[in-house]
């Protein structure tokens, strides 16, 4: 068993190979079908490799490839005596079946190729496992990137023709259009915000900035709750600061209007019990995952939002916060280059995943020392990077903790500073304290500060959250 795994050959199409060459000697469509898709790397065959290399030379200098030419060429770059002949060219044209089936002679070169790349990674993940000298956690985290980076390996262009661009666009409005106002995003629960925003889109980063005591770990928490209780989205949260069973007493006290100080204490009445089993037998019929890792680096983050994604189809990851993450390996940046890093590594997990991530965010001090202590972009603490990478920018602020004799008792101002996609502005939520949740406030009632009633699925206007 151990001498035919020794003696294995890797993947190759030796037939394809030929038959793509021979194609890219007879016409510009084929060359032009082949350079598309593959490199002189997707090719087993050395000789292969050497005469495709030669072929897009030719091609890429205006020069007509023939014979004669790609003789030339082949020489030129050292190429053996051998294969520099008529009658080898001569036999690699005799070798295509049919020219017409280039497409199909590159799909078997690029699978046979993929197929070798599969294993070599699979060599250099197993050479770090014998070495041990990884840490095991890197060794998973390298594993999934160069998997990940081989799932989207097609070596093809990402270049596309504005009529091909037009179409899809039109059929994505048409979509669209059918929906009926629908929300396309991950629905927040809070209706004027959903109305805004049409939900939390696919491969956003959406960063939540406030000064302490202003809730910015209850408002994501509501909407996690909205999102894996009422749209049925597989969501994660990541916290920073506090234990699981910390986040889930929130949970529970926000569901079940069960006040937090008696969780916290223990003071839970026989009235109470219904309504905190009814609110864990809720989110225990869900898919939401609590992680309170409190030193984890970007790294850690991305591994197990991958696996998430695969395994529960991963549908919104939230992260309480973003400054307490931490440096990977023996790094010494400062804190403004880390903290960029973060920034531009979690954008790109949203774009890898095709999921919004909500991270949230410290604000500098700078804030206390105004007369208006609403927020704005520059308070953002290492503001530059975070502000260009985060796809909408929110900052949550209550009048009423500055200002005992605010109008704005119990109302948080949601500024919304940046959009990247839609409109900016400011939305205003009831804030609940005893249950440590925000809530819609109530329009049709003056008298009443917050709508009692959870919104059941549907925005202002009438169009249904999904």
């Amino acid at each position: 068993m151990e001498e035919e795994l020794v003696n294995r050959k890797k993947p190759m199409a030796a037939e394809a190979e030929a038959a793509v060459i021979g194609s890219m000697i007879m016409g510009e469509e084929a060359i032009a079908e082949a350079t598309n898709a593959l490199t002189k790397d997707d090719f087993y065959s050395k000789t292969y490799a050497l005469f495709f290399e030669a072929i897009v030379s030719l091609s890429n200098d205006n020069r007509s490839v023939d014979t004669i030419t790609l003789i030339e060429r082949l020489k030129s770059m050292g190429a053996p005596s051998d294969v520099c002949t008529a009658d080898y060219i001569t036999q690699l044209l005799m070798d295509v079946p049919v020219s017409s089936r280039i497409k199909e002679y590159v799909s078997a070169v690029k699978n046979a190729s993929l197929l070798r790349h599969t294993i070599d990674v699979a060599k250099v993940i197993e050479d770090m496992c014998y070495s041990q000298q990884s840490d095991p956690a890197d060794v998973i985290d390298e594993a999934q990137k160069k998997f990940m980076d081989l799932l989207s390996f097609t070596g093809e262009t990402t270049l596309s023709d504005i009529s091909a661009i037009a179409r899809d666009t039109l059929l994505e409005l048409e979509a669209l259009s059918k929906r009926k106002g629908k929300m396309t995003g991950v629905p927040s629960g809070f209706h004027d915000l959903d109305f805004m925003t049409n939900g939390f889109q696919k491969s956003a980063l959406i960063l939540i900035a406030a000064r302490p005591a202003m809730g910015k770990t209850a408002f994501v928490l509501n909407i996690a709750q909205y999102a894996v209780l009422k749209a049925n989205v597989t969501t994660a949260i990541f916290s920073l600061e506090m234990s699981q069973g910390e986040l889930f007493k929130r949970l529970l006290a926000s569901e079940s209007n069960v006040e937090g100080d008696k969780l916290k204490k223990g003071n839970i009445g026989d009235s109470d019990w219904p309504r905190l089993i009814k609110a864990a037998s809720s989110y225990g019929k869900t898919r939401l995952f609590l992680e309170d890792d409190k030193n984890p680096t970007l790294a850690d983050i991305r591994r197990k939002c991958r696996k998430l994604k695969y395994e529960a189809n991963l549908g919104l990851v939230i992260i309480d916060y973003l400054q307490l993450m931490n440096e990977e390996g023996n790094q010494r940046r400062s804190r403004q280059e880390f903290i960029a890093s973060v920034s531009r590594g979690l954008k790109n997990l949203a774009r890898e995943l095709d999921v919004p991530i909500i991270a949230l965010s410290q604000l500098s001090r700078k804030v206390e020392e105004r007369d208006d202590k609403r927020p704005i972009l520059s308070d953002l603490r290492e503001s530059g990077s975070i502000e260009q990478d985060a796809d909408m920018v929110m900052f949550l602020y209550r009048d009423d903790y500055y200002n005992s004799e605010s109008a704005k008792k119990g109302i948080t101002e949601l500024i919304i500073a940046k959009h990247r996609s839609g409109e900016v502005g400011k939305v205003e939520l009831a804030w609940i304290p005893n249950y440590t949740k925000f809530a819609n406030l109530d329009k049709s009632d003056k008298t009443k500060k917050y709508d009692k009633k959870e919104p059941e699925g549907k925005t202002e206007s009438g169009g249904k959250l999904e």
